[in-house]
């Protein structure tokens, strides 16, 4: 049957596991854009073609979740990612692209502080809502808050390093 498991895990004793985002990668939403994909089980490995992707840096607490819903009697099992990302200082430049990203549904893919990237919003998109904060007093937080919503039929993918790197996604950055 195809929803059966097919491999064990052990647990490590190694204290190596790393949590937290260091950068978003926001590719604007393509139809289609994974047809022409190569999956090698969880991970994205090769693309059909090449897209340009928008690096966001990070520092301090941001997160990306993703919960399994589940509906016995509709026979479904979606996974719906949830995040909140912080950008400090407000700006100009900054303030238009908050605009766009507001009112579209891009792809993101997350690096992790361990190395990895995951993509969210594969086939559907993620959901952006922009807040902006400008603080009580000259110590408190002045920047933008996303708040990151998507619903997939599958975890978010890994993707394969090499694809970071290698222009696959041609990383565009400040």
């Amino acid at each position: 049957m195809a929803c059966d498991i097919t491999a064990g895990r052990n647990d490590s004793n190694c204290l190596d596991s790393l949590g937290g985002i260091k950068a978003i990668y926001i590719a604007n939403f393509e139809k289609g854009m994974f047809a022409d994909a190569t999956f090698t089980g969880e991970e994205i490995t090769a693309m059909g073609a090449d897209y340009d992707v928008f690096k966001y840096e990070l520092r301090g607490t941001n997160n990306i979740d993703e919960a399994n819903t589940k509906d016995i009697n509709a026979g479904t099992s979606i996974f719906e990612g949830s995040g909140t990302i912080t950008l400090k200082k407000q700006d100009a430049t900054t303030q238009a692209q908050m605009v766009l990203l507001s009112k579209g549904r891009p792809h993101i893919i997350a690096e992790g502080y361990d190395g990895s990237f995951r993509m969210y919003g594969i086939k559907n998109g993620v959901d952006v809502a922009v807040n902006t904060a400008s603080g009580a007093d000259m110590n408190e937080f002045n920047g933008y808050t996303l708040t990151l919503a998507s619903k997939e039929d599958n975890l978010a993918y890994f993707v394969a390093p090499t694809l970071m790197t290698n222009g696959t996604f041609d990383v565009q950055a400040n």
